[in-house]
């Protein structure tokens, strides 16, 4: 399938059965979860400002994306689950 990501961040969903559907953008989730987190490690972590950085994983492998805005606008960066290591 093909994900696109449009010039107003909505997440698309195309499966190759012709299947569409719009997802929620994960953004707001995601800086949520990063902003959580940091306050996890001022709280527990005796030093403070540790670097986080929030990023995207795609569960399935054979999902393409593609955004149809400038890529250096988009600050989280998307990964598939064998990029992680």
């Amino acid at each position: 399938g093909l994900l696109d990501i449009d010039l107003e961040n909505n997440w698309l969903l195309h499966k190759r059965n012709g299947y569409s559907k719009t997802l929620i953008n994960p953004i707001s989730q995601v800086n949520s979860h990063e902003y959580r987190l940091n306050g996890f490690l001022n709280r527990h972590i005796s030093s403070r400002n540790l670097p986080t950085r929030g990023i995207i994983v795609l569960s399935c492998d054979h999902l393409k994306y593609r955004f149809n805005q400038d890529r250096k606008l988009f600050k989280i960066p998307i990964l598939h689950r064998k990029d992680i290591i």
